[in-house]
């Protein structure tokens, strides 16, 4: 469609309107939906016959079903849905499990940073300076670096040796676990779990 048949479909389509009264229908009224969009789409056609071969704007039953374009289309994004999930599960585990557990991806975008610059406000918008002015204020925040810092009288207390526990509990907690014990903590194990990395299901019966 060029310039002047452009230009005429609008004039068609605005002389349409003004004569279908279509604006003076309260949009807003769930039940005036189906009528207003059926004026809508007669105009469209009606405008588009001075610019637009008529063969190309009305349409056979049988050359187009609109139940067909949308089964196929939906048919189409759930295979590209099961392919994205099987490569996940191959290449990017973190994500199929977030997909899987409908879980909310939220991140922050950094593309702007406001600062102070010899007492006036300055925008900075450069993603390299941005990237140092943030590294910069979270280092920096707590207004100190990291040292041996002194512990007031009511505080240090927690941390001395509490006198109630006795220290040599901890004496065999490095000791490897002997085979009857592995055994009986693999005994109190749920059948039917999924495997970790090693692959290995935890089925003991």
């Amino acid at each position: 469609m060029d310039g002047e048949q452009w230009e005429l479909f609008q004039n068609d389509l605005n002389k349409y309107i003004s004569n279908s009264e279509i604006l003076k229908f309260n949009f807003n009224d769930k039940n005036n939906i189906n009528h207003i969009w059926d004026k809508i789409k007669k105009g469209l056609v009606q405008a588009s016959k001075n610019c637009i071969p008529i063969e190309k704007i009305k349409l056979t039953k049988s050359q187009v079903n609109p139940m067909k374009i949308s089964n196929a289309y939906k048919k189409k994004k759930i295979k590209l849905a099961i392919d994205q999930r099987c490569e996940d599960l191959l290449e990017n585990q973190k994500r199929m499990i977030n997909s899987v557990m409908e879980r909310e991806i939220k991140s922050i975008v950094l593309d702007r940073v406001l600062i102070k610059e010899n007492n006036e406000d300055k925008l900075i918008t450069d993603e390299e300076k941005i990237k140092d002015i943030v590294n910069d204020h979270f280092q920096n925040i707590a207004g100190s670096t990291n040292q041996p810092k002194i512990l007031s009288e009511y505080w240090a207390k927690f941390y001395f040796p509490q006198d109630e526990i006795n220290d040599k509990i901890y004496k065999d907690l490095m000791v490897e676990p002997t085979n009857d014990e592995l055994n009986e903590a693999l005994n109190k194990l749920s059948n039917n779990k999924a495997s970790g990395p090693t692959a290995m299901g935890l089925s003991t019966s």
